[in-house]
Parts: C-alpha cells; sequence; structure tokens
C-alpha cells in the first residue's frame, strides 16, 4: 500500500468522522443523502485498501476495466443529484410565489 493511498484513507476516515458527528448534533440535510455519503465514503475506503475489488466488479458487470466503471457511476449519480435539486428548486420557486402573492394581498389590505 502506498503513502497516496494511506493518505487517501486517512482523509476518508475523517470526512467519515465528520459525517457521522454532523448526523449525530442534529444538523440534518435529508436522510436520504446523508446515507447515500455515508455509503459512498465507505465504499471508497473499502476499495482503496481492497484495489483488486475493483477486478472482481469489472469481470461481474462485464466491463472493460475500474475506471470505466467509476466514471459511468459518477455520471449516473451526478445526473441523479442534478435532477433531485432541479426539484427541489422548482418546489422553492412555487413557495416563494405564493409567499409573495400573499404578501402583496396582505398589503393591498392594508393600504386600504
Amino acid at each position: 500500500m502506498g503513502t497516496i493511498t494511506v493518505i487517501f484513507i486517512f482523509f476518508n476516515v475523517v470526512i467519515l468522522g465528520y459525517l457521522f458527528n454532523h448526523i449525530r448534533t442534529k444538523k440534518r440535510i435529508h436522510n436520504l443523502v446523508e446515507i447515500f455519503f455515508v455509503f459512498m465514503y465507505i465504499c471508497l475506503t473499502i476499495i482503496l485498501i481492497f484495489p483488486k475489488l475493483l477486478s472482481v466488479i469489472e469481470d461481474v458487470l462485464n466491463i472493460p476495466s475500474a475506471i470505466n466503471f467509476i466514471v459511468y457511476l459518477s455520471v449516473f449519480v451526478a445526473y441523479l443529484f442534478i435532477f433531485s435539486l432541479y426539484g427541489r428548486l422548482e418546489t422553492q420557486r412555487e413557495d416563494i410565489t405564493k409567499l409573495v402573492r400573499e404578501i402583496a394581498l396582505l398589503n393591498g389590505k392594508k393600504k386600504k
């Protein structure tokens, strides 16, 4: 195991500690997002410790190389998050529009 690998494992453990502390202190984001990030960092740490595991995954899924698998998975997850964020953005936009309309109606009634 090389020095870079040990450094990345250390950073992953530190980030996992931060995530668990964040979850414990109830500064919550969506539960599913918390679970996803914990799962991803655990998987990344396992892959860093056992790099041959990617070869097994590429054989099982019939993917030409481990790098292709990681790129495919990263693009899939990125698009999933973009779609999720876009949905939340639209919901917030609708909520803000409703609030602005209500405020305008209340201010209009006060002036009369």
